[in-house]
């Protein structure tokens, strides 16, 4: 596959869910001096946004589980959380082995967002950046300041998580409504959580590479999640209450590793 070391004049973005480029063009806003200068005039960040239809989709357990995996095949990581979230954060560091960042437009500002990515993502790996809430949910009717916003910001190819319970075609229609609603939104794949089976998956499958022309990435079955990870009133448990993190590493990538299409959303 031809990507970014292969060509140093090479176009601006590649879409296949991580290689990526970051120039001076590429940032909507002007940067400070430790922006794109302080790393050179052009710097190789591959990066993906993790987002969802809707909060509680199983946008934090992907992006935890894309990044040990990226960690356990040798791929250097750091992760990002839109929004002012401290505990996915949090669980995104422990998963990242580096402390995770908070990605904010509304408190940060665009320039303030840019900045901090291109201070602190890493050239050579993977920059996971999780949304929050659904896809386009922002700060009013037009979902500014939304995941949808920071991922044309950044100019980052996003991973959509799909919870499919009880539902078929729909999901096909779900996934094209967020392709059509902003076309320049980069929606590179689809994961697909809580699915029933074999059957259900096929279905699934079918359903969304025919009507949207996206891969399906992953798929997930239907488990009861919160005995690994255990929730409270304000999300999950911080990994400093867990008590048992060396456990859930190892048990997180073994219910996980076969069921993500590894090469291809780290191609």
């Amino acid at each position: 596959m031809t990507g970014p070391r292969a060509a140093a004049g090479g176009p601006a973005r590649y879409l296949a869910c991580g290689q990526a480029w970051v120039s001076v063009e590429d940032v909507q806003e002007p940067v400070g001096a430790r922006g794109p200068a302080a790393m050179g005039d052009q710097a190789v960040l591959p990066r993906l946004v993790v987002a969802g239809l809707s909060g509680d989709s199983g946008k934090t357990l992907i992006s935890l589980c894309l990044l040990l995996l990226a960690r356990e095949h040798g791929i250097p990581t750091t992760a990002f959380k839109k929004g002012p979230d401290y505990i996915d954060a949090a669980w995104l560091g422990w998963a990242a082995g580096r402390a995770a960042r908070n990605l904010d437009t509304f408190l940060m500002g665009r320039e303030g967002a840019t900045q901090s990515f291109l201070i602190h993502a890493i050239h050579e790996g993977l920059n996971v950046i999780e949304g929050n809430r659904g896809l386009y949910d922002g700060f009013d009717a037009s979902g500014s300041h939304s995941t949808a916003e920071l991922a044309k910001l950044l100019g980052a190819p996003v991973l959509l998580v799909v919870n499919a319970t009880k539902l078929t075609h729909t999901v096909a229609a779900l996934v094209l409504g967020c392709q059509k609603l902003d076309p320049e939104v980069p929606i590179a794949g689809v994961i697909l959580n809580r699915v029933g089976g074999r059957r259900h998956e096929a279905v699934l499958r079918e359903s969304v590479e025919s009507a949207c022309g996206v891969p399906v990435l992953g798929v997930l079955p239907k488990m009861d999640i919160k005995e690994r990870l255990p929730s409270r009133h304000l999300g999950l448990v911080t990994p400093q209450e867990h008590g048992k993190l060396p456990g859930l590493r190892t048990e997180l990538l073994s219910l996980f590793r076969d069921r993500l299409d590894f090469v291809r959303i780290f191609e």
